[in-house]
């Protein structure tokens, strides 16, 4: 079977590309920076593409039986630590009133978390563009990772995650995951 992967490049995506090529599937992987798949097989081949880029998902998809979307969001963790780590030693080394310091120890990596995580629409509207090019090019087989958390076990995760986590720092990532999900599923009751 002719195998499109999407998301290729993250630890999902990779080990979908080795096990479909241990299954002597034909395997493209679709990723943005080619030199990120450091896989090498006969049957893998890689498509440079962007997937909010329509035209470059329509022409991986051609000719695939399926697609297999492992799409997710990196969350900057290692800016957020050093953010923290920067404003507690600034909070120490400066003169500073102790609400001015509070300000800088608590409030800016809030401040930062925040901004963080804004909503963005990268996920559902890459996974909009594979749907769409898929229903044009009569592809009618796609498997999309999604999360825990989204849809069925929403609010499952325990309080950590459903109180804290989710709300202050995957808020935005959740939302969109929400709305990748119904597309999913609006493409798998349609085809």
């Amino acid at each position: 079977m002719k195998l499109l992967i999407v998301g290729a490049t993250g630890g999902t995506g990779r080990a979908l590309v080795a096990q479909a090529l241990e299954q002597e599937h034909v395997v493209t992987a679709f990723a943005r920076n080619p030199a990120k798949v450091r896989t090498t097989h006969k049957n893998l081949r890689v498509a440079q593409g962007d997937i909010l880029n329509a035209g470059s998902v329509e022409a991986a998809i051609e000719g695939q039986d399926a697609v297999l979307s492992a799409l997710g969001i990196r969350v900057p963790t290692a800016a957020i630590i050093i953010l923290v780590v920067v404003c507690q030693v600034f909070a120490s080394a400066m003169a500073l009133s102790r609400p001015g310091k509070w300000m800088v120890r608590l409030g800016v990596p809030v401040l930062a978390l925040l901004i963080l995580s804004r909503r963005k629409t990268t996920l559902s509207d890459g996974t909009r563009n594979i749907v769409q090019a898929m229903e044009r090019l009569g592809v009618k087989r796609f498997v999309c990772e999604s999360s825990l958390g989204i849809g069925e076990s929403h609010g499952q995760l325990g309080f950590l995650f459903n109180y804290l986590l989710i709300p202050l720092l995957l808020r935005g990532i959740f939302a969109d995951k929400e709305v990748q999900e119904r597309i999913s599923r609006t493409a798998s009751s349609t085809g």
